[in-house]
């Protein structure tokens, strides 16, 4: 089976990857000034802001010389703005407002507004190596077991985010080479067909909990061994197959060990599927169907690069039983 990909979520990638605030030299105006008075004159006129927010809480500590309950006229220090919040129109009128050494560079801050944009589509190149097992019996005709290895799955990713929307879709498509295939029957080495598969989903970002939920369609084309040919003439040829499942699966970004992973569970179950019969006079007319579950796992790594690996099992019935398990490791990089 082929190894699959994962489309990414990029916004949780980018969230990931931004910085959370940024820092500013601020000298109080008049005596008394509020603090909640100070940030508005720099957030979305929307936004609330109160004493326990993450922000205030880290402008409070990295100032402790600083009376906050009764700011003098001219003391100064220096003030946390959460990203999330900033309004840069604010901000760029108050640079001005700056002596030049003070200022943030106009450089940095488009580069830090062109970080946060939120380009509708975004799309990954990646690379994934896999390791697995593949097992295949007919009763009445023979059992096949075999390592199924790929050394190279090669992919592409894409996302479309309507602007200012709770949902997404995305997709992503895949092509995986396979080694040759030793079969215990024959004690013969034979070429495996490469695999190809895609998806497509559309996602639902809940906001509590911090999660997606997501649901489409994944499509599969694979080779099976044609076990009546291999038990009847000992000869070695592959069917092919093409399945598209129904898929449902949620996703949600993690902390572990104080480092920020991205994850993905889903299963999927076969609703259309047809086989090329490579045996002529077979006595087997039927298609596979079945199910599958996948779990996927993404680390930014930084300057757009990012690993990912992924778990997925197979359990299909048909013309004959099969099982599938695969392990992935790769890389990628965010285009």
């Amino acid at each position: 089976m082929p190894v699959g990909a994962e489309p990414l979520d990029f916004q949780e990638i980018i969230k990931s990857k931004k910085v959370k605030f940024i820092k500013l030299p601020y000298r109080v105006s008049k005596d008394k000034e509020r603090l909640s008075e100070i940030y508005k004159k720099f957030i979305k006129d929307d936004s609330i802001v109160s004493i326990n927010h993450p922000m205030v809480e880290k402008t409070i500590k990295n100032n402790k010389r600083i009376n906050f309950n009764n700011l003098k006229a001219n003391s100064r220090f220096e003030l946390y703005i959460s990203v999330d919040l900033l309004d840069f129109d604010k901000l760029s009128k108050f640079q001005f407002n700056l002596k030049k050494s003070q200022r943030t560079t106009q450089e940095k801050l488009d580069k830090l507004k062109e970080e946060l944009s939120e380009s509708p589509l975004r799309a990954s190149v990646f690379y994934m190596a896999s390791y697995g097992s593949f097992t295949q019996n007919n009763p009445a005709h023979a059992d096949v077991t075999f390592l199924q290895n790929s050394p190279i799955s090669l992919g592409l990713s894409v996302s479309y985010y309507p602007k200012e929307k709770p949902y997404n879709f995305a997709g992503s498509i895949y092509y995986s080479y396979l080694t040759t295939a030793l079969i215990d029957q024959t004690d013969d080495e034979v070429k495996v067909d490469p695999e190809i598969g895609g998806n497509i989903y559309f996602s639902y970002k809940l906001k509590s909990p911090k999660m997606s939920w997501y649901t489409g369609f994944d499509f599969e084309k694979f080779n099976t061994f044609n076990l009546e040919n291999l038990q009847k003439n000992a000869l070695v040829t592959f069917d092919t197959n093409q399945v598209i499942y129904l898929t449902v699966g949620a996703s949600r970004s993690i902390d572990i060990l104080g480092h920020k992973f991205f994850t993905k569970l889903s299963y999927s179950h076969s609703i259309v599927s047809s086989r090329d019969n490579s045996f002529a006079a077979s006595e087997y007319n039927e298609t596979f169907s079945g199910s599958k579950v996948l779990f996927y796992l993404f680390k930014n790594l930084g300057n757009s690069f990012f690993a990912h690996s992924l778990f997925k099992y197979h359990w299909m019935s048909g013309p004959s039983d099969i099982t599938t398990l695969r392990l992935g490791l790769g890389f990628g990089y965010i285009l």
